[in-house]
């Protein structure tokens, strides 16, 4: 889920910087997963760990310096405006987001007192 979300993220962030995302399209959503990988490969997941957050920071600044206008602009060649692509962005994030947080709850990997 975290390839998927990267891909996606990555993609949005080139567009919004107005340059062609280096990820290429896709024609199968399936791909944008990835190889699962080696579960006991540490530095391969810190690897990627990293640069997801790396991309969240340039997303989170990019949205920062967003103004009103930007908003209402077209989506690329499309009808849509910006302003429904980034929520569409937002729930996506957030639908993937929660169920990491429940996989790695129902795994035990992760512990929150409340």
């Amino acid at each position: 889920m975290v390839n998927h979300m990267y891909y996606y993220n990555h993609r949005l962030l080139c567009r919004m910087q107005g340059k062609e995302p280096t990820l290429p399209a896709v024609d199968s959503n399936e791909y944008t997963f990835g190889n699962p990988g080696d579960a006991t490969d540490a530095a391969g997941w810190n690897t990627l760990l990293q640069g997801t957050t790396r991309l969240a920071q340039q997303l989170r600044d990019q949205l920062a310096a967003l103004q009103e206008s930007d908003l209402e602009a077209a989506y690329m060649d499309s009808e849509e405006k910006w302003a429904h692509e980034l929520a569409r962005w937002v729930l996506h994030d957030a639908y993937h987001a929660g169920q990491i947080v429940l996989l790695r709850r129902q795994q035990g990997s992760w512990k929150i007192v409340f």
